[in-house]
């Protein structure tokens, strides 16, 4: 079942909640133009949507696998270490 983790609530926050002309003018006077400065972070965000999915989809068999302390050292489940390199690698 294709969940889609950026979805309208989102969008429309990114879209209607948020001043992002002040916003970019109070990071730095000299602000990129806002509305490409937005398509970006619109595609980072959807970009992680579908890392997120696809992680979500191989992980789910293996969620009741949790990280563990053994003699001081984390143990990390393949499940956790594969979507955490999912991740960095995106």
């Amino acid at each position: 079942m294709k969940k889609d983790y950026f979805h309208e609530d989102i969008r429309l926050f990114l879209e209607h909640r948020v001043d992002w002309e002040r916003l970019m003018h109070l990071r730095s006077p000299d602000a990129p133009d806002v509305e490409e400065e937005l398509t970006t972070y619109r595609s980072i965000l959807s970009t992680l949507g579908d890392v997120c999915e696809d992680i979500a989809e191989d992980a789910r068999d293996h969620w009741h696998e949790e990280a563990r302390l053994e003699d001081g050292e984390v143990k990390v489940p393949p499940h956790i270490a594969s979507g955490y390199g999912r991740l960095r690698d995106a």
